[in-house]
């Protein structure tokens, strides 16, 4: 059927630019550090910029293989649409603003225990990419709605805008050093995240006020987590502590402090995922416990 075809091409053609403009984003401040910078910048900014990325892309690509169908699916039902979408915020939020105050504070120590002691110099861009670990993290959550309602010509523009930023930006930057290209690499991401929230609410007929409102429950938990981690890192470097050591109790200081806020929480800082969860994931064939 020519109408069919004429459909899916249309779609598709819409879809593909998308990709290309999502991947030229991807690539084009690594292929502008490499060009003027060389390739010795181009490995410390790479490498920082590769941990600050792990969480966006498994989450980016659980969300693309599981709501993408869902949302497509559900596209008519937009108040069904528009609570999952604000749930997969707040639970990007729960995951990805602790990991980034995390990886802020603790960047001295990930670099030279994943990378080695000769990459000191990717700490400060480790530093500045983290604080956009939420926003590259959460736009993939309006990524995934916005192609799942079918929106593929107003994303594409909008993928294209943030291209722009990222190759104009990262040259820009490169008159900085390194540091110059993360900053702009953050603004192009945290614009991104604003365009494409935009879209997502438009699309929803969605008001800020309960887009805000999935942002507490991280917010909170990121808020201990920067005051006690803050505090024990500070000691630990005081006394020169072995950085494997250091990270590990790091890590399990921030596991206990994200886990003891979370359930400590109340009201408007309590996750609505977890009532969410006892009430559809029958968790309490589990147990009392």
């Amino acid at each position: 059927s020519r109408s069919v075809v004429s459909s899916l091409l249309k779609l598709g053609v819409g879809f593909t630019i998308s990709k290309i403009c999502n991947y030229a984003a991807l690539v084009g401040d690594n292929f502008i550090v490499g060009r003027v910078m060389g390739a010795a910048p181009l490995g410390l900014y790479s490498r920082a910029y590769q941990i600050m990325t792990l969480p966006a892309t498994y989450v980016g690509q659980v969300m693309e293989k599981v709501l993408f169908p869902a949302f497509a699916k559900k596209q008519n039902d937009k108040e069904r649409v528009a609570f999952v979408y604000l749930l997969g915020i707040e639970c990007i939020g729960l995951l990805a603003l602790p990991m980034s105050v995390f990886c802020y504070l603790a960047s001295k120590e990930i670099v030279e225990v994943l990378l080695g002691g000769k990459w000191t110099e990717a700490v400060s861009v480790l530093e500045i990419l983290s604080l956009g670990m939420y926003f590259r993290t959460a736009y993939k959550n309006s990524d995934t709605l916005i192609t799942g309602l079918g929106a593929v010509y107003q994303h594409s523009a909008r993928q294209f805008i943030y291209t722009v930023l990222v190759l104009v930006g990262a040259y820009f930057g490169t008159y900085w050093g390194l540091c110059g290209v993360s900053w702009a690499v953050l603004f192009a991401v945290v614009m991104n995240f604003v365009l494409m929230s935009q879209l997502s609410h438009k699309l929803l007929n969605l008001s800020i006020k309960p887009f805000l409102r999935t942002h507490l429950p991280g917010l909170w938990i990121s808020f201990w987590l920067a005051i006690v981690l803050s505090l024990v890192t500070i000691a630990m470097r005081a006394y020169a502590l072995n950085v494997f050591v250091c990270l590990a109790i790091q890590v399990v200081v921030s596991a206990i402090v994200c886990a003891v806020s979370a359930i400590l929480s109340r009201g408007a800082f309590r996750p609505t995922f977890f009532d969410w969860s006892l009430k559809y994931l029958n968790l309490q064939s589990f147990g009392p416990i």
